[in-house]
């Protein structure tokens, strides 16, 4: 396969689990927590948008390195 095909996969696995890792992490916690204190569904949905909260974040650093990354290896192409 071309070089750019792998990079394009490398970069839907790393988006997949950006978004996958925050949820399982905080809405596991949310309704583990929601157990304890018997307040469903409540810490469930704050995990849940603390994990889009910081699947966003994460998005944002990880968008923000690749444009960098692209523009500085456009500026070095350049004579």
């Amino acid at each position: 396969m071309p070089q750019n095909v792998w990079q394009a996969l490398s970069l839907a696995w790393e988006l997949g689990f950006i978004i996958a890792i925050p949820l399982v992490v905080f809405g596991s916690i949310g309704k583990y927590a929601d157990g304890q204190f018997g307040t469903t569904p409540w810490l469930t949905l704050a995990g849940v948008f603390l994990a889009m909260a910081t699947t966003v974040l994460w998005l944002y650093r990880q968008f923000k390195a690749l444009t960098e990354f692209k523009n500085s290896s456009q500026n070095s192409k350049l004579p």
